[in-house]
């Protein structure tokens, strides 16, 4: 019997707007999220929330959208880039997406970022989303769950879609030297979908996504939003395996510790990064 546990996210961080040392880092808000320099420049004054270990980009989970085609609303410094029109108006349309041009847009600024951001010694981590989270921009969300519902052919196409375009996006993030990405789908959570189509969700799409992830050349380490990881091992796809410590480090240091060592964490939230532990949980595949 499938028995999916969900993981309650950790309150959130007050969020510190500091507009005198942006403006002397020279970031201009909504500008950040679509020039490279201002991005790096933003990755190094957002480190020490990181407990100074990583630097993370982008800064919303709304870049694999725009790359789509999506319509961004950019915002503020306090409230950021979210969606403001769907594109698509049904499921047949989505399922026909066209490749990621990485040469160009705002995605073409988050891989130069990263590139110089590595350049300058840093441990970059970039943040992925997944198809839900990025459907929810693309396309009106009752559609994704009628879909799951009703037309499971219709879904498949969209998620074997998803899986090549976002496969070919880990691809670029190799190339431009990232570390680490955390991958992340909470609309796709037990919470919202429920056991059922959670189920179904990681055997059309996510199971067979990072074991695809997991081949590819290099030693990038993948940090999974926990309730990704629960579905996983709540439907039998994975396991979690204790790993001992060197030393009692900040969970933010086991991925510099674990990367070549480990393929994938995701017991924690990444939010939870200065949490202290003595031993960690990687997974592996069942």
């Amino acid at each position: 019997m499938v028995k999916i546990l969900d993981y309650k996210c950790p309150e959130p961080k007050d969020k510190v707007i500091d507009t005198e040392a942006f403006a002397a880092a020279g970031v201009v808000f909504p500008d950040v999220h679509k020039n490279r320099q201002m991005m790096v420049n933003y990755a190094k004054l957002q480190k020490p929330e990181n407990d100074n270990v990583y630097v993370d980009l982008p800064f919303c989970h709304t870049v694999e959208a725009d790359a789509l085609g999506g319509i961004v609303n950019y915002g503020d410094a306090v409230t950021g880039p979210r969606a403001k029109s769907f594109i698509y108006k049904n499921l047949s349309e989505v399922g026909e997406m066209e490749p990621i041009d990485f040469s160009k847009g705002r995605i073409h600024e988050v891989l130069e970022a990263a590139k110089t951001l590595k350049s300058q010694g840093e441990f970059v981590i970039s943040e992925m989303a997944g198809p839900f989270t990025i459907m929810n921009i693309l396309v009106d969300p009752s559609l994704v769950f009628k879909g799951m519902r009703k037309d499971l052919e219709g879904m498949k196409r969209i998620f074997e879609r998803f899986h090549f375009i976002l496969l070919e996006y880990v691809k670029e993030c190799i190339s431009a030297g990232v570390d680490a990405i955390s991958y992340a789908d909470p609309t796709g959570g037990v919470n919202i979908l429920g056991p059922k189509f959670t189920k179904m969700y990681m055997e059309l799409f996510t199971y067979d996504f990072l074991k695809s992830c997991a081949a590819l050349d290099g030693d990038m380490l993948f940090v999974l939003c926990p309730k990704t990881a629960l579905s996983l091992i709540g439907t039998e796809k994975a396991k979690f395996v204790d790993i001992e410590l060197p030393r009692e480090m900040s969970y933010a240091e086991t991925f510099v510790e674990l990367k070549g060592k480990a393929k994938f964490l995701g017991h924690l939230c990444i939010g939870m990064n200065s949490r202290k532990l003595k031993s960690t949980k990687i997974i592996e595949w069942i």
